[in-house]
């Protein structure tokens, strides 16, 4: 698997991982939330770190759970999100060996548990993984992931 493509499948679980998204606010009881997922290990079974404001204000994590689905777990409860990704786009420098990969998509929230239960949203995410690194087989020696999302959420 060459670093460019390890980069991608990363992104993918990321924003699997991170499922975020998009649009108007025209759910009754609803207030805009703002999710920032930040990573820096390439480790599979690395989980981003989660920081939401908005009606949940709490520091947690990102767990995949597929390709489109996520769990949210905070201190008081859970979210669950279910993603698409809309456009995507990654870059790699041979010469100075730099890559990115970037993504866009929408999100809904479709549940939560425990202070969250019945949590209702949807919004739009933007992702971007930098790294540099030349090998096609050990992991970059940098790598920086950052998700941001935002969207109504009622709860």
């Amino acid at each position: 698997m060459n670093i460019r493509h390890s980069i991608a499948v990363i992104g993918a679980v990321a924003v699997s991982m991170l499922g975020l998204a998009a649009s108007s606010s025209a759910d009754t009881g609803s207030r805009n939330e703002h999710f920032v997922a930040l990573q820096t290990s390439t480790a599979q079974n690395a989980n981003p770190i989660l920081i939401a404001t908005g009606p949940v204000h709490a520091r947690g994590v990102d767990k995949p759970v597929s390709n489109t689905k996520d769990l949210f777990v905070f201190p008081k409860g859970t979210l669950t999100i279910l993603h698409k990704t809309g456009h995507s786009k990654d870059a790699f420098d041979k010469v100075t060996c730099y890559g990115t990969y970037t993504e866009t998509g929408t999100y809904q929230v479709t549940g939560g548990t425990g202070a969250y239960k019945g949590a209702r949203g949807h919004g739009t995410y933007s992702l971007k993984a930098s790294f540099v690194g030349c090998s096609q087989t050990n992991p970059p020696d940098v790598f920086l992931l950052e998700i941001n999302a935002f969207g109504p959420l009622a709860l």
